[in-house]
C-alpha cells in the first residue's frame, strides 16, 4: 500500500509543476486526493509504541520476585545435563562411604555422608540450615580458571569435595544433598542469577517449604527468604525435570513487594 501511494503522489508533485496545458492536467477529484493526501500523512508519522501488557492484579510471582516460564532449554543445560551424568555414575561411591568407615572413603566424602545420615528424620528448616551452613564450611572456594584452567567448570560432588569449586558447585552439592534428605524435585531449583550490587552472575538453591521459598547461598550461612533478597535477578532457573526462564521489570519487583507488604 506505501508503494501505491508514493507513486500517485509522485505523478501529482509532477503535474503541479510541469507546464502543461491545463487539459493534460491529471484529474483528481476534490474528495479523493484529500483522502490520499491524509492517509499518506498518517503512513508517515511515526507509530506510537504499543502499550505493555498490564500485569494480573494478583500475579503469581516465580523465584525472586519474577515473572517466570517453561522453556525447553537454556544455556546451562549441557552443563546440568553433565552433571547428572557424573552424578548418576558416582552412586556407589555416595553407598560406600555412608556405610563404610574404611580409609578408602575420601576424607571429606565421608563427612558430608555423614553429615546427611545425621540430618535425616530432622525438621525440613532445620535440615536447611544445617546443610547450607555445613557445606559453606566443608568445601574450599576456588575460581574455575585457577582450578581448572578454564572459565568455568561444573563440578559433580566427588569432585568437588576431593578439590575445590565455586558458586554452582556449592549449589549442586546442596541441591542433590536435600533430594537425599526427603525433599522433592518440586521443592527444588537450581538458579543463575544476575547480582546487581556486584555485577556478576552467581548461582544459588531455591527451596519452597511450607509456602515460603528460601535460597541457599555460598554467601550465606543461613537461608534467606527470597523477599530480603532482590539484588538478586534470576536468569533461568531448573530441577531434574523442568527449566525455566525468567522476567524482572521495575513494574514486576513493586508488585512482589506489594504481595508482601498485605500480608504484613
Amino acid at each position: 500500500m506505501l508503494g501505491a501511494l508514493d507513486g500517485a503522489q509522485a505523478k501529482y508533485e509532477q503535474a503541479r509543476v510541469s507546464p502543461v496545458a491545463p487539459a493534460q492536467l491529471p484529474q483528481f477529484a476534490p474528495q479523493a486526493s484529500q483522502t490520499r493526501a491524509v492517509n499518506l500523512q498518517n503512513l508517515l508519522q511515526p507509530k506510537k509504541p504499543s502499550a505493555q501488557p498490564a500485569l494480573p492484579s494478583e500475579p503469581r510471582f516465580g523465584v525472586l520476585g519474577s515473572m517466570e516460564f517453561k522453556v525447553s532449554s537454556h544455556k546451562f543445560s549441557k552443563d546440568w545435563q553433565s552433571v547428572r551424568e557424573r552424578v548418576e555414575g558416582e552412586r556407589a561411591l555416595y553407598e560406600f562411604c555412608t556405610d563404610a568407615t574404611s580409609e578408602l572413603c575420601p576424607k571429606k566424602i565421608g563427612e558430608w555422608r555423614t553429615k546427611l545420615s545425621s540430618l535425616k528424620g530432622q525438621d525440613k528448616l532445620a535440615q536447611l540450615k544445617q546443610l547450607n551452613r555445613f557445606v559453606n564450611h566443608l568445601v574450599a572456594y576456588s575460581d574455575d580458571k585457577k582450578a581448572f584452567g578454564k572459565a568455568d567448570h561444573w563440578s559433580n560432588p566427588a569432585e568437588l569435595l576431593q578439590t575445590s569449586g565455586d558458586c554452582e558447585d556449592y549449589a549442586i552439592l546442596k541441591f542433590f544433598s536435600l533430594l537425599e534428605l526427603g525433599f522433592t524435585n518440586e521443592q527444588l531449583r537450581l538458579a543463575v542469577v544476575r547480582d546487581s550490587k556486584r555485577r556478576v552472575l552467581h548461582a544459588i538453591v531455591s527451596v519452597n517449604l511450607d509456602g515460603k521459598t528460601y535460597i541457599l547461598d555460598s554467601l550465606f550461612d543461613r537461608p534467606v527468604s527470597h523477599q530480603h533478597i532482590l539484588k538478586y535477578i534470576p536468569l533461568y532457573s531448573w530441577n531434574l525435570q523442568d527449566h525455566w526462564a525468567h522476567i524482572v521489570t521495575k513494574k514486576i519487583r513493586l508488585k512482589f513487594v506489594e504481595s508482601f507488604d498485605k500480608l504484613a
